[in-house]
């Protein structure tokens, strides 16, 4: 397999066999297959274009002038709810450390167990914001531990519990760039959360929702009592500037090579790029919307048909 891509008077491409990668939209961009007002040199991006051997009924501009592919569905931002549980033993801050971290390393050796064979957050709810909806638009994740992420993350001295709550399906977009023609440059990437007023709409009611469920009367025996965001913020406005200041990452961005037939669609329903002959992308970047739980099965699904695309290619 051959893929050449050279800068010279007369830009070429080559593509002696079929490539199929997890490349996003940052390495299209450093190709030359972006939007030519971002371009690092458009002409060299029509250059490439035009080399193109596809036919023109099937062709795509490769330096369309449609807006630049956005994070569609960027990855929720979740809010670290934290809590203190003045009940001894529950946690894994009393279980996890000493002489317990030593007993979590061998039940994890012999059975593939405890602590460090859990999942980061291994009680989950999915939860309707209100009535009426078909499916939940909530999501909140409890991790059985209070801990600490800087400078390094570490298990907290403090006896706790967090518990995540963000929406399952936001509608904030950000964007992606590349810096630099150099492909180790990290790309500008703005997740520009909570853009979308639903988005932090939703925020406000998953983590009143967390606070019902932790405050619950069924819980009193572990002595909860609430460390983040805190008692005295009550109105949206005071919950919202502390998401800002304390949210994180779920992790899971989505949709800058998106697979549609509209104008933003990177890929087509075969997982072909427009306009280019003999490449694919494979993974959760084309993903048109973010999917309601993690992204990792759905992008190992992906990555499974690309296979059988190909290989049925092949078979004609």
């Amino acid at each position: 397999m051959r893929l050449v891509l050279q800068r010279v008077k007369r830009a070429s491409v080559t593509v002696d066999e079929e490539v199929v990668g997890e490349i996003g939209k940052g390495m299209l961009v450093l190709v030359g297959i972006h939007r030519d007002d971002i371009a690092e040199d458009a002409a060299w991006c029509r250059a490439v274009h035009n080399q193109m051997s596809r036919p023109a009924r099937h062709r795509r501009d490769a330096c369309s002038t449609a807006p630049v592919h956005a994070i569609d569905a960027t990855p929720a931002r979740r809010r670290p709810t934290r809590w203190s549980i003045g009940a001894k033993g529950y946690t894994f801050n009393d279980r996890g450390r000493g002489l317990g971290l030593i007993a979590q390393v061998f039940k994890y050796a012999l059975f593939g167990k405890g602590m460090f064979g859990m999942v980061a957050a291994p009680l989950r709810a999915f939860v309707r914001s209100r009535e009426g909806l078909e499916a939940p638009d909530l999501l909140l994740g409890w991790v059985p531990m209070l801990y600490e992420s800087n400078p390094a993350p570490k298990i907290s001295s403090q006896s706790g519990m967090t518990c995540y709550a963000h929406p399952m399906r936001p509608e904030s977009k950000g964007s992606i760039h590349v810096t630099s023609s150099d492909p180790r440059t990290q790309p500008a990437i703005d997740f520009n959360f909570l853009s979308a007023q639903v988005d932090a709409d939703l925020t406000v009611i998953a983590v009143r929702i967390a606070r019902s469920i932790m405050t619950a009367p069924a819980l009193a025996d572990l002595q909860v009592s609430e460390l983040a965001p805190g008692a005295p913020l009550e109105t949206d406005d005071e919950i919202i500037e502390w998401v800002k200041a304390a949210a994180e990452t779920t992790y899971h961005p989505v949709g800058t090579c998106k697979m549609g037939s509209d104008e933003m669609a990177v890929v087509d329903e075969q997982l072909r790029v427009r306009g280019i002959q003999g490449l694919r992308v494979a993974d959760a970047s084309i993903m048109p919307t973010l999917t309601s739980g993690n992204t990792n099965a759905p992008s190992i699904m992906i990555g499974e048909k690309a296979a059988a695309l190909v290989l049925e290619d092949t078979s004609l």
